[in-house]
């Protein structure tokens, strides 16, 4: 079976960062540090929404 894979599905850092409220550079070291889970393709992080959306979840838990 293929699974097709829709622009959507991805989240630039970029895009990440202004959804955290966060400096680009944070979601970078995150990415780094293997806190948030993304791949390069070429210059470019690109994390999964539902890689992204774990991490939130998992960050609120923290927090409480």
């Amino acid at each position: 079976m293929v699974t097709t894979t829709y622009p959507d599905e991805f989240l630039t850092a970029r895009e990440v960062s202004k959804i955290l409220g966060v400096h680009i550079c944070t979601v970078y070291m995150l990415l780094q540090e293997g806190r948030l889970r993304g791949f390069k393709l070429r210059h470019t992080w690109r994390i999964r929404r539902d890689e992204f959306e774990m991490f939130t979840h998992k960050e609120e838990d923290i927090n409480e």
